[in-house]
């Protein structure tokens, strides 16, 4: 599983980066902190799972979201709110992140939701391959 981080704040940025780093099997191909890179980042590398910080330097995560919506959107997403209330729920899964979570309170859960997300991908391609394992 590729993933890429698009954080504002450098210090949450370097903590999701180390955990992405300890998950067997996953590789960090990018760690951006502004909108324009992470939409080129997202476009360029097509990661697998975007892990999205609400604060960018320049902008926010919904603002990411908004412009990479439909068919460049990745495959797996967690958004990052420094504030999490019923409409940044609501409006992070209307926009196509699959997991809410409010930061810095929830990072512990991070590892977790990688792993989740990387035995369903294993799962996928094994079964597109057709060898069911």
């Amino acid at each position: 599983m590729r993933v890429l981080i698009a954080e504002g704040l450098e210090p949450v940025r370097t903590r999701l980066a180390g955990i992405v780093r300890e998950q067997d099997g996953v590789q960090l191909i990018g760690a951006s902190s502004d909108l324009e890179t992470t939409v080129e980042a997202i476009r360029r590398e097509k990661p697998d799972l975007v892990i999205l910080g609400s604060r960018l330097v320049d902008g926010t995560g919904f603002d990411v979201l908004r412009s990479v919506r439909g068919k460049g959107a990745p495959p797996a997403l967690i958004l990052l709110c420094h504030q999490l209330d019923g409409e940044y729920l609501y409006s992070g899964h209307a926009m196509g992140a699959d997991f809410v979570l409010e930061a810095p309170r929830d990072i512990d859960l991070v590892p977790s939701l990688i792993t989740k997300l990387a035995d369903e991908q294993r799962r996928q391609n094994a079964g597109e391959s057709g060898d069911g394992r």
